[in-house]
């Protein structure tokens, strides 16, 4: 997804309600523009017969920066705290950090270089993590780590793909002109 319109119903086909309630306070967050008209048509798309109820559904945030701190902030504001949050211990510059946000808040850390070693997806199954957000984070997933939460891993991402993959998504569309 990026800034833009956003296909939820593609993108998780099996969500469940609880999930749009979070998904949908993070979306706005990191960028992303969804009207009220296309979360009730994506969601009545998206519904499947084995819902999660909102207390069971667990998350796992993957985030970095800044955009990381904003979403890992709207989770604790709807009552939706993640199981851990994966981000770099010390980040470079002097920007917001995700690691020192999730620690404030009392959260279990860990370190985000973990989302390439497939042992992870074994704590991720010991877990019960349902969906994993992933939001501004510089690793690549290993495939096992991907398969592991039955409802995925949801890629926030700050510029319109797949014209503007990549570090710096956000300085490039600015700098070619972009308008949407």
């Amino acid at each position: 997804a990026g800034v833009g319109r956003v296909g939820l119903a593609e993108a998780l086909p099996q969500c469940p309600h609880g999930a749009f309630s979070v998904l949908h306070a993070a979306l706005p967050l990191a960028g992303v523009r969804v009207s009220a008209h296309e979360r009730q048509r994506e969601y009545r798309q998206a519904r499947h017969p084995r819902i999660i109820p909102d207390e069971r559904l667990r998350l796992l945030l993957a985030a970095e920066e800044a955009a990381g701190v904003q979403v890992l902030r709207a989770l604790l504001r709807v009552g939706r705290p993640p199981v851990a949050v994966m981000a770099r211990e010390r980040p470079s510059g002097a920007g917001a950090s995700t690691w020192v946000a999730a620690a404030h808040a009392g959260l279990e850390t860990w370190p985000a270089k973990e989302v390439r070693d497939p042992r992870l997806a074994d704590r991720l199954r010991e877990l019960e993590v349902d969906l994993v957000l992933n939001v501004h984070s510089l690793y690549i997933v290993h495939p096992a780590v991907l398969s592991a939460a039955p409802l995925g891993w949801f890629n926030l991402h700050p510029g319109p793909l797949p014209a503007y993959a990549g570090l710096n998504a956000v300085s490039w569309s600015i700098y070619e002109g972009e308008t949407d």
